[in-house]
């Protein structure tokens, strides 16, 4: 569960009268930045419940074993980069443990694992996510790893199917979140170790079931079990964040939200209309989700809005802007900036 974590990993709901709209989540609303602080729970495992759109997961009854957090830094900061040369960002759930993934727009790969003991580096990276995600996307991916430095040679390598089985509600103890998607990673993982007269193999099968919402840039909650050859190795665990970002429905804030000329040169128009009188913010994101611009926050009227925002020293690409009201995130759209 580590590794999911790291990027990581009784109450019913009225689901066939009141039924959300299938979510679909980019690179810019998941994707880890330089900066990100998560929190959670370590917790006893508890069944994922079923497949499905429009699915309520009740996870409430977690049970918390200890308490996690995590901290998005440049792979430079680690002392380990030059391990990991094809890393953008790393992970740290405690001092000078680290795990080291590239993200772009279309998807994050796990490059490997540092720590005091010596790194786990491969040489074949694992795919974690694929974007866009929505509901019955699936790819599978094989990965290959070894460890250095090491008295004696070990290696690692396997194969995961990961499929979006699932959107709905999800309830854990720190409240109640809509539009999750649901993410199963099915992996099979063969460790094999020298001991200094023989070869040790083990072949271990994980099911992990973790949890996406819009706007955090990891799981807000997960399970899995692990059954391995290496009873010792068995392990069935879960977790959920306590810091999550609920992110409000458009449809809640927004009557409408256009913008042009799209490719744009030089600006944007952004159109907003209001249900209601609130603060606005608008910030701007690039393909790999790290935020490139944030316009200072403005009263937004009931009915229309208009804002001209200046793209003309953005590099050509694809980028995302986000509305925020009153310190909310309500609405995204994808623009892309032409030279």
């Amino acid at each position: 569960m580590k590794k999911r974590l790291l990027f990581s990993i009784g109450l019913s709901f009225f689901v066939t009268a009141f039924s959300f709209a299938q979510p679909t989540l980019q690179a810019v609303d998941l994707n880890p930045v330089v900066g990100d602080h998560m929190t959670g729970n370590d917790c006893s495992y508890i069944d994922h419940g079923p497949a499905g759109a429009n699915i309520t997961w009740n996870l409430s009854a977690m049970t918390v074993n200890a308490s996690l957090t995590t901290d998005a830094v440049t792979p430079a900061s680690t002392g380990k980069s030059a391990s990991f040369p094809n890393a953008n960002i790393a992970l740290s759930n405690g001092p000078d443990f680290y795990a080291f993934y590239h993200t772009s727009s279309a998807v994050i790969q796990a490059y490997g694992f540092g720590s005091p003991y010596g790194d786990l580096i491969y040489s074949n990276p694992e795919d974690m996510l694929h974007y866009p995600l929505s509901y019955t996307n699936s790819f599978t991916d094989t990965w290959r790893a070894s460890a250095s430095p090491s008295p004696y040679p070990y290696y690692s390598s396997g194969s995961v199917n990961v499929s979006v089985d699932g959107y709905g509600t999800l309830i854990t103890p720190a409240g109640t979140f809509h539009n999750v998607l649901r993410v199963h990673a099915a992996e099979t993982r063969f460790d094999s170790a020298f001991d200094g007269t023989s070869w040790i193999v083990d072949v271990t099968h994980t099911d992990s079931y973790s949890w996406y919402l819009k706007g955090n840039h990891n799981a807000i909650a997960g399970t899995d079990s692990s059954t391995s050859t290496d009873v010792s190795l068995n392990n069935m665990s879960a977790f959920y964040l306590t810091n999550v970002v609920a992110v409000n429905e458009p449809a809640d804030l927004v009557s409408s939200f256009s913008l042009y000329p799209n490719p744009a040169v030089d600006h944007v128009m952004l159109d907003i209309d209001l249900i209601s009188k609130q603060r606005m913010e608008v910030r701007v994101y690039n393909a790999v989700g790290s935020l490139v611009r944030t316009v200072d926050s403005f009263n937004g009227m009931t009915g229309e809005n208009r804002y001209r925002l200046d793209v003309a020293d953005l590099s050509k690409g694809i980028y995302f802007v986000q509305l925020l009201l009153d310190g909310n995130s309500a609405a995204e759209r994808k623009f892309v900036v032409m030279k």
